[in-house]
């Protein structure tokens, strides 16, 4: 019986664990945290020359000579390999990521992708049907989405994600070729909010990145506070200013 119950105990827990798989805390950063990835570096010296990125699953990271990070080849949809970091201590009033994001390989084997916490966010440069197919992967996520207009294959495309502790995530991504197309979405996860951020890889390797800057967003009391204050030195001045005057 004692045996059976073993058993039973480890066959729910590989179970448990294969629903729910464990995912390492990334490198802790703080923020406001920057990277342009203007060192080149071959894979076997990323670790080193990007010290901040805890990698998960197997994955190549390579700078080439114009400061752009690419991946390799990446497994699972949704994706199980990126090279993230996690901001600490987490704010209390937002967190603003702003990246640059695209994907040179062949249309519809790969995507561009970003961790952000339990969630993945991806799309597919150079695919028409939908065009663009973004994907939010993860708990209040959504299946490919039309985004209006077609990615540029070889091009960086900037992408602002705010979020906030409530678990809202918006969205915007800008054409890198046309500043004009624009596409915005948005999904709400409070588990995601401070968690690892960053490059994912998906299907066939292309996925580049640049300019990862990751904000602290002020909190509301925050900027009231300041709003009063500079409200009260600009009072203060205009009462002296007065006095002045008056004399």
């Amino acid at each position: 019986m004692i045996r059976t119950s073993k058993l039973h105990l480890t066959l729910v827990a590989a179970y448990i664990i294969a629903l729910y798989p464990i995912q390492a805390d990334a490198g802790p950063v703080s923020l406001p945290f920057s990277e342009s990835f203007d060192t080149p570096s071959t894979d076997a010296l990323f670790s080193t020359n990007y010290a901040a990125f805890t990698t998960t699953g197997a994955l190549t990271r390579t700078v080439d000579a114009g400061g752009i990070l690419r991946l390799g080849s990446g497994t699972g949809n949704p994706a199980t390999t990126w090279t993230s970091v996690t901001p600490a201590p987490v704010p209390v009033g937002g967190i603003l990521i702003n990246v640059d994001m695209g994907y040179d390989g062949s249309a519809g084997t790969g995507s561009t992708s970003l961790v952000l916490g339990a969630n993945v966010i991806n799309f597919h440069p150079g695919y028409p049907s939908p065009p663009g197919a973004f994907r939010i992967d993860g708990l209040g996520g959504s299946g490919n989405q039309d985004m209006g207009w077609i990615p540029g294959l070889g091009v960086l495309h900037h992408v602002e994600i705010l979020s906030s502790p409530s678990g809202l995530f918006n969205i915007k991504v800008t054409d890198g070729s046309n500043p004009a197309n624009v596409y915005t979405t948005s999904f709400t996860n409070v588990g995601s909010y401070g968690g690892q951020v960053g490059p994912s890889a998906v299907g066939s390797q292309g996925a580049m990145f640049d300019n990862l800057l990751i904000t602290a967003v002020p909190e509301p009391t925050s900027i009231a506070m300041s709003l009063v204050g500079m409200a009260g030195l600009s009072f203060f001045g205009w009462r002296r200013g007065g006095c002045r005057d008056k004399n």
